[in-house]
């Protein structure tokens, strides 16, 4: 094999980043591909082909942030109610005084 012979990048183009419609089995948001258009040297032969890549999951580690912890809210107490009480004999006490 000669030195000639061996196989070499020749370029590699910048990524056209596109959004892809949604397909079966992919989520809706995230879902980002790209194409890296590879050109190969073999000896005297030039293969040039474009290279699908998923950056889905890459993208989306990017956008996640960290998340605040939420504070816990305490829970007010309810203050209870004192009944009133019916004092009848009280109240017909001041009635007959007041008469």
């Amino acid at each position: 094999m000669k030195s000639s012979d061996a196989l070499c990048i020749w370029s590699v183009e910048p990524p056209n980043t596109t959004r892809s419609p949604r397909t079966p089995g992919m989520p809706a948001l995230g879902s980002v591909f790209e194409c890296l258009r590879v050109s190969l040297t073999y000896g005297p032969r030039l293969l040039s082909f474009e290279v699908p890549v998923t950056l889905r999951l890459a993208i989306d580690a990017k956008k996640k942030k960290k998340k605040k912890k939420k504070k816990k809210k305490k829970k007010k107490k309810k203050k209870k109610k004192k009944k009133k009480k019916n004092n009848k004999k009280k109240k017909m006490q001041k009635k007959t005084l007041a008469l």
